[in-house]
């Protein structure tokens, strides 16, 4: 449970790090623009 929150933070974190710079912004292009 303890682990898979951890889990679950990490990725929002690598989310929000993507949208920061850019990078989800052009592969959400990349994918349905």
């Amino acid at each position: 449970r303890y682990g898979s929150d951890r889990l679950a933070g990490a990725i929002n974190s690598a989310i929000a790090n993507a949208f920061a710079d850019g990078t989800l912004d052009a592969l959400i292009a990349k994918w349905f623009g």
